[in-house]
């Protein structure tokens, strides 16, 4: 099964960003390039993302184009949280399930659809997160609390950042309030 996604970046995010979803039998690909400006500043992001069928990271790969300096990181991983960057294990994202690249809204789908959780439910994950204007890649912990069946709160324990996002029936971002929404 194929899906294409737009996203609309919001306020300091003047982003577009077009995803393409391919499901199969046994892996998950997501393609998708954003282009805009973040902060003022033009940026044109390509990703590749390779899944397994539970929705376990395999792969990344980020290519970005702030102001015209053309940058690439690339990762993989045994999708039980050991990484290789260049060949070398990345012993700062041991343990690290899912990824999230700052401009994209995507890849809050990623623990949404691995972790299942319940309403109610809550779980703490360790990230490696992408920051596109600085490119570099930091660790993050992150808070995911289901609150109904397509709302989950979403907190950021580096920043105390929280927000409350709306998913869809696959479970892909339709409302990020203040940062995105789902327009196709």
């Amino acid at each position: 099964m194929k899906k294409n996604i737009i996203w609309k970046g919001l306020n300091t995010l003047q982003t577009t960003e077009h995803c393409e979803l391919l499901l199969e039998k046994d892996r998950i690909m997501v393609s998708s390039i954003v282009k805009g400006l973040v902060d003022g500043r033009e940026v044109h992001i390509s990703y590749l993302i390779h899944m397994d069928r539970n929705w376990k990271t395999l792969s990344v790969s980020v290519l970005n184009r702030v102001e015209g300096e053309l940058k690439q990181l690339a990762y993989k991983s045994d999708g039980d949280g050991n990484w290789f960057g260049n060949g070398l294990e990345a012993d700062l994202f041991k343990g690290c399930i899912e990824i999230d690249i700052m401009v994209s809204p995507f890849t809050n789908s990623i623990p949404v659809n691995r972790l299942k959780l319940k309403i109610g439910e809550s779980r703490r994950i360790s990230v490696m997160y992408f920051d596109i204007l600085k490119f570099e890649v930091l660790r993050r912990e992150q808070i995911y609390t289901r609150v109904t069946e397509d709302q989950y709160k979403y907190e950021n324990t580096d920043n105390d950042f929280k927000a409350l996002i709306r998913f869809d029936e696959s479970g892909l971002v339709r409302s990020y309030p203040g940062l995105f929404e789902m327009i196709s």
